[in-house]
């Protein structure tokens, strides 16, 4: 019976424009701590949570905000895989991240806030979920899929149908969050979205900070993310394209694989296949050379049968015309050494 696992890669960057990091990440239980840049990975696990934030606020509050709603996951992230990714657990982890934020705000006596992009892994399921306008992405079979949905004004003309998702991308309503966390409950209540896809092995996910879907259009992501390179090295790839386009914003990215233990069975048996083809292989070949080898002797040994028997037939005639023996029989003996010479040539 197969068992689904999942590994993970985190990468985050400061980018070229901003003074510090106002970005993070949950990746087992490791977030990013006032770090410019920051790396990290998740062992092989059967379960798993997984989470990006975008910090706002200016200054050090962004990145305060986006690390208070990390600390809530890292106390309570592992009641959601307990749930059965049921939506009012999902919300009440959401709830609770946002109480925190909103306590910040108060603290600092400012509006602060943070977006949440958040996948949850329990062997054959995964949950997706996010509020604001950090994405998911799922890749299967090369394939870009959007599984998060943006919380976005520019996103409300799309659900209406006055504006076209590629045409929305370009308006400035882009970037004007309709939900995030820090958002007083008496003002508003989060609604998270969320939805759960089966787990599929070698798909992949990758959870982002807009710091990389600015700068990287889909089908850029989704040609970087089908490369066949280590994890690491295709997060890395994404963080420096997006330097690379000028690097606005910080830029984070989360990136999950699907891993089957059929895969490493698989791999085996592939490998015990192609050993025991070339055993057969080899042991096919030595009765093909040893019957070269007969066939070689039968045709030498006819060769040596004709001679002889031109030998004969030429000793008979000599006999019949030639009353001189000696002579019958030098032929004879010349007859018989040249047989022998062709032999030893062969």
């Amino acid at each position: 019976m197969s068992t689904n696992q999942i590994r993970a890669v985190a990468v985050s960057d400061v980018g070229k424009r901003r003074k510090n990091n106002e970005d993070n990440y949950y990746i087992n239980g490791k977030t990013v701590h006032s770090a410019m840049q920051a790396s990290a990975s998740a062992e092989l696990s059967v379960q798993n949570v997984f989470a990006v934030f975008d910090g706002m606020g200016g200054e050090q509050a962004g990145e305060l905000a986006s690390q208070a709603a990390a600390d809530v996951f890292c106390a309570d992230a592992s009641a959601l895989l307990q749930s059965g990714f049921s939506y009012p657990a999902v919300n009440a982890l959401v709830q609770k991240a946002n109480y925190s934020v909103c306590a910040l705000a108060r603290q600092k006596q400012a509006r602060v806030g943070t977006t949440l992009a958040l996948l949850a892994f329990r062997e054959n399921n995964l949950l997706i979920a996010n509020v604001g306008d950090s994405r998911v992405y799922r890749l299967s079979n090369g394939i870009l899929t959007q599984l998060s949905k943006d919380h976005t004004q520019a996103q409300s003309l799309v659900d209406s149908g006055v504006l076209p998702k590629e045409e929305a991308e370009k308006r400035p309503e882009k970037h004007k969050l309709t939900q995030h966390l820090g958002i007083f409950p008496e003002e508003m209540e989060i609604e998270p979205y969320a939805v759960t896809v089966p787990a599929v092995q070698g798909d992949r996910f990758l959870l982002c900070s807009d710091g990389l879907t600015d700068m990287l259009q889909d089908r850029e992501i989704q040609q970087i993310l089908c490369e066949n390179l280590p994890m690491e090295t295709v997060c890395r790839r994404l963080v420096q394209t997006a330097l690379d386009r000028g690097g606005k914003d910080n830029t984070t990215v989360v990136l999950c694989e699907i891993i089957s233990t059929d895969s490493k069975r698989g791999t085996t048996q592939r490998l015990d296949a192609e050993t025991t083809q070339n055993e057969n292989v080899a042991r096919n070949a030595a009765p093909v050379a040893n019957k070269g080898n007969r066939q070689k002797k039968r045709r030498l040994w006819g060769i040596i049968g004709i001679m002889v028997l031109i030998t004969l037939v030429f000793a008979a005639v000599f006999g019949l015309h030639l009353n001189d023996g000696g002579l019958s029989e030098r032929l004879h003996r010349e007859s018989t050494t040249t047989v022998t010479e062709t032999v030893k040539e062969l």
